[in-house]
């Protein structure tokens, strides 16, 4: 259809177009609403099951990230453990500059009178 609207550029074929378009997503929203009850439906018994499925369907992996080798002062390194260091000195800024820093407000500009905020 979508290519007869391309060749022939008509109000009509636009029109019969848009209408199988529009046909074909309610029909396909239809049989994916049906598809999932029907597999709700076979495990409302077993919540592990239904979960396995919610999370398939939001796609909520436990996939892990695993970073082979960083590069850290012109150094390649390899071991999962010092690279793990290498990342945990961002988690630990905060504490290191906390101490030195007594309120949030000392990070903010003075305000502009003018500014509705």
């Amino acid at each position: 259809m979508y290519k007869a609207y391309l060749k022939e550029q008509s109000t009509q074929s636009l029109q019969l177009y848009k209408a199988y378009r529009n046909k074909l997503a309610a029909i396909l929203r239809k049989a994916e609403k049906e598809y999932y009850l029907t597999k709700f439906e076979n495990v409302k018994d077993n919540l592990s099951k239904t979960w396995k499925i919610l999370n398939s369907v939001i796609l909520r992996t436990k996939n892990k990230v695993v970073v082979p080798e960083i590069v850290s002062n012109n150094q390649t390194i390899s071991d999962p453990r010092v690279i793990d260091n290498k990342f945990n000195f961002f988690a630990n800024v905060a504490k290191m500059i906390s101490p030195t820093t007594k309120n949030f407000n000392d990070f903010l500009l003075l305000s502009n009178r003018d500014s509705i905020f």
